[in-house]
């Protein structure tokens, strides 16, 4: 699981596309000053897009996994608590699917 982690670290992949050229480092006519403050903008955008699309990520795996524990947890001590609603929900939902079935042949014969 480590070596997929160090395999996919995003932030030193980003550094290897859009080095960051220090400011100041040369002259720069007008045009190419506005076209590095246009770039450097860009970077930053791309930047803090990236990070909060991988901050969103961790958030919806953490809360999936939440989620699924507590319906676990729900379904577990419902099972031990009202075994006779689940049958009843069974065959309930047992009962409308036939009629549901029987309407669909109905229409495609």
């Amino acid at each position: 699981m480590t070596q997929k982690a160090e395999s996919l670290n995003l932030e030193e992949s980003c550094a290897r596309l859009a080095p960051v050229v220090p400011f100041g480092a040369e002259k720069r006519t007008k045009d190419q000053t506005r076209g590095g403050n246009f770039k450097h903008h860009l970077e930053g955008a791309y930047r803090r897009a990236h990070a909060g699309s991988a901050r969103a990520y961790t958030s919806l795996v953490s809360m999936s996994t939440a989620l699924a524990a507590n319906m676990g947890c729900r379904l577990r001590r419902t099972r031990e608590e009202k075994p006779l609603q689940i049958v009843a929900l069974a065959a309930g939902a047992a009962f409308v699917f036939g009629i549901v079935l029987r309407m669909w042949r109905s229409h495609h014969e």
